[in-house]
């Protein structure tokens, strides 16, 4: 938390905590007003596995934090049944404008790029857990796929890995 500068929006990896894990939630939503610092917090949800994004504000209700992203579809026999989820409900406010998420599995799914291509966003963010299949090469290849796909729709690609790095969001680079 050290690192974290006052007054800056940060996007980290996915599955940093599982949403039981509801003590070091507390914990962050008791630093982030004294940083006036925003959070978008890689969760995973119990029983499912599914993959979230959820908001941490200075100001947030820490019992129910609102969602910014839930993945569509898991790891087969890991994180997800071979279907896709049933859809999240995320409210328009809490929706970051030209920007879609993809989590760590839809990075490689075509059918993702396609939504990605009919939502036409300036940004994508893929957040992704790939320490877990270390020596693969699991992240190298994902940012070669988004790396083309970004190519091929115009779109700017971000990765937020858990274990390697955390996005800090500049004015005017994800809006």
């Amino acid at each position: 938390m050290t690192q974290l500068q006052d007054g800056e929006t940060y996007i980290t990896g996915e599955n940093i905590l599982a949403s039981e894990d509801r003590l070091e939630i507390q914990m962050l939503c008791g630093v982030l007003p004294f940083r006036n610092t925003t959070v978008y917090l890689g969760i995973q949800e119990a029983g499912t596995g599914r993959a979230q994004v959820r908001i941490l504000r200075p100001d947030s209700d820490c019992r129910d934090l609102p969602l910014a992203y839930a993945a569509q579809v898991g790891i087969p026999g890991i994180t997800g049944k071979p279907w896709p989820f049933a859809p999240a409900v995320i409210h328009r406010g809490d929706i970051r404008p030209h920007t879609q998420w993809l989590s760590c599995i839809e990075g490689f799914s075509l059918a993702s790029w396609l939504r990605v291509s009919v939502a036409r966003p300036a940004n994508v963010i893929i957040i992704a857990n790939d320490y877990w299949t270390e020596p693969l090469p699991i992240a190298v290849l994902r940012r070669k796929i988004s790396a083309d796909m970004g190519r091929l729709l115009g779109v700017r690609v971000f990765h937020a890995d858990s274990g390697r790095n955390i996005l800090r969001l500049s004015e005017g680079v994800v809006n």
